[in-house]
Order: structure tokens, then sequence, then C-alpha cells
């Protein structure tokens, strides 16, 4: 549920280069039909807007200062005496906000053409309340209504849902749409995503096939759990509309083939489609046809609303969506019925290493984060279950042997963060991709980055804090998903936090439960194997004995002692104490 980021990203990418020296006459400009009345505490301009087309810039001053400035994504535009309300923020960031005071002046300017129109507004008095944040004050509804119960067969059909008025959406609320035959069998299902602000009914659009009997939409939370019960929209008998004239009749009485496609098979975050159908008669003639079609779609980044009865619809411009499949049938009758699969492509894609720089000779622990060109984060909407870790020479050195894993994927829809492993026999610099994928077709592909192989290994410091998941390497903080502890007065670690940061090849035999930790250091290679509730273990086949034993925490993490596999593989190993209580502890390798 990203409608208010979306609409940021869309609006606030562009500002102006110049100040406004002279305004023009706004004969031409986009038309702002009305402003809701600003009250002290207010962080959005709430404007209702006609005439307005892609690319028209909008400005917005407080007391003679300008504090936002951008331009209309495509989505965003009118036409004819349609008119718009939209939100636009009274400051530039989360980091920088402005909210309004009793008194303060705005002005609003509007273009067309580069025709600008002005609004000016006083702000009266009110709460200075910030408005909620949709990621700590969510709060879960209590009652979920459709102003219908019943939709006709062939409509492009929509419910409007309405919640109640304590609903405080999270950032991830969304719905689930399920359609069911007459035998209550699950034809399919999709998500729609609901906007970040509770402010009346929302409408979703209802897929449409002519097997579908009845739809389920179930209130799926972004945090929580919902007791909400679902709402069940039956499907009726009925034309939906007018039917084909005589003309189209012979058209498709004469037709063997139906051809339906989108201008290309990949759509752009916040660009607008519309397909073209050719009936395709005997003789191999095809032609245009434009009689009434029935469609249908499912995928989560088509725009809520923009899907119309000729097809076209508006894609998402949130680049989270980058990767995701849209499915769009048109049916014609009886007779004909396609479904064509199109790709949300990212726009421009960056990928962010951290570290930049590694030995060569081992393995090295490198986090990673998806981003645009701009270097914003970005997160993908999907969940992959397949990665690759691409890694070529960037000097054309063709006998460097260069190799990648994709080891951590946990947080790729959250953070848009991830680890890799990877390792290099040469010194040099190395371009470095990624690609995803899921079972159902989604694709990702992020930017190329560079990494530096250096001729010997980089000399590791890591430093633990005790009962915290917060650590540093090499002086990079990172967050982890379990806390060392001390427990009969050793220190255990996260095997695989340890292992992997310092270059090791870790690996989990769950039928005997060991683990197996390969270390290479230049020609050397040092394998620790440690067995979960046993304190014997070998290093390089050797036995040997610890007096306290591996196990697994409540975290599901195998926790091991750190000492006796930092020092294993050669590491010092400094306790940091207070009030002679361990605090933390830092592992260094030369």
């Amino acid at each position: 549920m990203n409608f208010r980021k979306a609409l940021v990203g869309a609006l606030g990418a562009a500002a102006f280069c110049g100040a406004l020296v002279a305004l023009p006459q706004a004969s031409d400009a986009a038309v702002v039909k009305s402003i809701e009345p600003l009250k002290a505490g207010d962080t959005t301009l709430d404007v209702t807007y006609t005439n307005a087309s892609a690319g028209d810039e909008y400005e917005i001053w407080k007391n003679g200062t300008r504090i936002n400035a951008g331009s209309l994504d495509a989505e965003y535009a009118t036409s004819g005496n349609q008119s718009k309300r939209l939100d636009f923020w009274l400051y530039t960031s989360d980091k920088d906000k402005v909210p309004v005071k009793e008194g303060d002046k705005i002005t609003f300017y509007f273009e067309n053409n580069k025709v600008f129109n002005k609004t000016e507004l006083t702000v009266g008095a009110g709460s200075t309340d910030p408005e909620p944040d949709p990621d700590t004050d969510a709060k879960l509804p209590t009652s979920m209504v459709a102003d219908k119960s019943s939709v006709a067969a062939s409509d492009n059909a929509s419910v409007s849902l309405t919640f109640d008025k304590n609903y405080v959406p999270h950032k991830d609320d969304r719905v689930k749409v399920t359609r069911y035959d007459a035998n209550n069998k699950v034809l399919d299902s999709y998500e729609v995503d609901l906007p970040d602000a509770n402010n009346g009914a929302v409408t979703v659009s209802l897929s449409e096939s002519k097997e579908t009997a009845y739809y389920l939409i179930d209130f799926v939370p972004g945090q929580g759990t919902s007791t909400l019960k679902s709402v069940r929209v039956d499907v009726t008998s009925g034309s939906g509309g007018d039917g084909p004239s005589q003309s189209d009749q012979e058209q498709i009485a004469n037709a063997t083939e139906m051809r339906f496609s989108y201008p290309s098979s990949k759509v752009s975050p916040g660009e607008s489609v519309t397909p073209t159908i050719q009936l395709v008669d005997k003789n191999g003639n095809a032609k245009d046809y434009t009689g009434p079609v029935v469609f249908s779609y499912s995928g989560a980044a088509v725009v809520a609303d923009s899907f119309d009865s000729n097809g076209r619809f508006t894609v998402s411009s949130d680049q989270g969506f980058a990767g995701n499949k849209i499915w769009v049938t048109a049916m014609i009758g009886k007779k004909f019925s396609k479904t064509v699969e199109l790709t949300v492509q990212a726009a421009d894609k960056g990928l962010i290493l951290s570290p930049k720089t590694g030995g060569i000779g081992k393995a090295r622990t490198v986090t990673f984060g998806l981003t645009d060109a701009s270097g914003n984060r970005l997160r993908l909407k999907w969940e992959p279950t397949m990665a690759q870790v691409v890694i070529k020479s960037a000097d054309g050195n063709t006998s460097a042997k260069y190799s990648g894993t994709v080891t951590d994927l946990s947080k790729l829809t959250t953070s848009g963060e991830g680890k890799i492993l990877i390792s290099g026999d040469t010194a040099g610099t190395a371009n470095i991709y990624l690609t995803f994928k899921d079972g159902s077709g989604s694709y990702y592909e992020t930017g190329i980055s560079e990494y530096e192989f250096t001729e010997t290994a980089n000399p590791v410091d890591i430093y633990l804090n005790i009962n915290s998941p917060y650590y540093t390497v090499n002086g990079i903080s990172y967050t982890a998903d379990t806390s060392p502890v001390v427990s009969s007065n050793r220190t255990f670690v996260p095997l695989r936090l340890l292992g992997e940061t310092l270059g090791a090849d870790v690996k989990w035999n769950g039928t005997d439960r060991t683990i197996t930790s390969t270390y290479k250091a230049n020609d050397k290679t040092i394998t620790v194997v440690m067995t979960v509730g046993s304190t014997t273990y070998t290093i390089d086949g050797a036995s040997k004995t610890m007096d306290v034993a591996p196990y697994v925490n409540s975290d599901g993490r195998t926790m091991i002692p750190l000492r006796v596999l930092a020092e294993s593989f050669g590491c010092e190993v400094e306790a940091i104490s207070s009030n002679d209580l361990t605090t933390g502890v830092q592992v260094t390798k030369d």
C-alpha cells in the first residue's frame, strides 16, 4: 500500500530551475477547482483540479519561501472536464517535515504549457499533531463494508469498500480478491494495495471471467492479525452492456483467429498502455476490431480504477513493482479469448555493495542493497525463490576466476537488502549484478556495481555487542537477526554471522546436526566441524574438546562459542568488560 509514497515520487521528482519572476495569464492553465482549508499541524495540501497534463509543474510557497516543487506524472493528468483530487505534500521529505502553523501564508502555483495560476491560503487554527504515521500509528479496522453484493456477469466490475472511521492504515495493508466458480473451486486470486489514508471508500476492480460465480474479498493487514470476515460479491447473469453491432457480428463470424497485444510485453512504472485487437479471417486478412470486448486482469502493479472498458490501464509509479507480472484477458463473445502477460520493468536501477573491496583467495560476505539510478533505496514486492550473482572482470581478464552466491534474501521485500558470498583468484576490478526470479515468472535484474579484489586479504576487525543485534565490521554498522549472549561464562554468537563475516563457507547438515566451517587463507584451508549439543569438535579432522556445546536458540539460529571458532581461524579475541560484566567482544584478523 504505497499510494502516498508513489504520489510523492511522481510529484516530487522535478524541481524548478529558477524563481518565478513574472507569472503569465492563467487562462490556459490547469484549473484549481478547490483547495481544502488548511489548519495548524497540516502537512498536505488537498487540491481538486481539472485540465492538467503530464509534466505540468507546481510550486508550493510558505511565507514567501518555496518548500516543494515538482511535476505531474501521466497517471495524475486529467482529460476534458474530468476532476482529480490529490494531496500535495507541504514538506520535501520524511526527514524535513514543514507542518504549517496558524497564520502561515501558503501560495500554490499550478502550470499548464508554461502558464501558471496562483491560489493563496491562510492557515487557520487547529491541532498541532501531525498526521498519523502509517508505519507506527497503524490501527486495524473493525469493519469492512462493500457498496454492492452482486455484479453483472460481463461487466468490468468494481466494488467500493468502506472501513470504520477509527481505522488507521499501515503502509502494507491490502485486500485479497479470490474468484470462485459455481462448484466453489478457486479460479485465481490477486491483491490490491490500499491507500495510506482512510479518507473514504476504496474502489477495488474485480477481474471478470465467464466462469466466475462469486468473489471473496479479504482484508490483509500489513502488521498484526485481522479478524474481519470476508466480503462476498456474487456474479449475476446479464449482458453488462450493448452487444456487438450487425457488422461486428459478421466480422466475428468470419474470423478464425483473434490477435490481442499491447505495444510491448514490458511496461514501465507510471506508463499508461492501450491494447490492439484484430480479427483474422480464413484468408489471413487481419482487421482491427472495435466492437465490445470483455477485459479482465490481475496484477498488483495496476493502478486502482485505471483499467477501463478499452483495456487501457496505468502501471503504478512505485519502482518496487519492478519484475511483477500483469495478466490481461480479452474475450469477444464465446468464440475468442486470449491472455497476454506483461512484465513491469524497472526504470534506472543500481546496486550498492558494502564493503566494495576484499582480498583474493577466500570468500567474503558482502551486504547488497537495491537502488534506483539516483541511489534511492528500492525493495521488491514479491518473494524471490531463485537468485544468481553474476561476476565478470571489468578489465577483460578472461583468466580471472570469480564466483558468488546469494546467502540471505530475508530482507529483500522489507528493506531491499541481502547478503552475497563472493570470491576471486585474481587481483583486479570486477563488475557484479544480481538476478532474482520466482515460480510465477517474476524477474528482476539489478544494476551493475564494481568490486575491487586486492592482492592480499584485507584485515578484519569485528566488534560484537552482548545481548544486542548491532555489530560493526571494519567500522561499518550492521544488524544481525539474533544477538550474542554470555552463557556458562562463555560468549556465544550466531555461527553464520561470525563465520561468513570472516569469509568462511558455512554448511549445515540437518541429518546429523553438524556445522562445517571452511576457511581459506592464501594456500591454506582450515575446516572446523561442530555438532549441536556436543562438546567434541574437529579441526582438519583432528578431534578436540570444548567446555560448552553449540545449541539452537529461540530464533532458530545455531549459537557457538565464539573463541573456539575464531581462534581456530587464527583470529585474536578480546573481551570488553564493564563492572566485571562482559559487554562486548572484539575479533581481529590481520
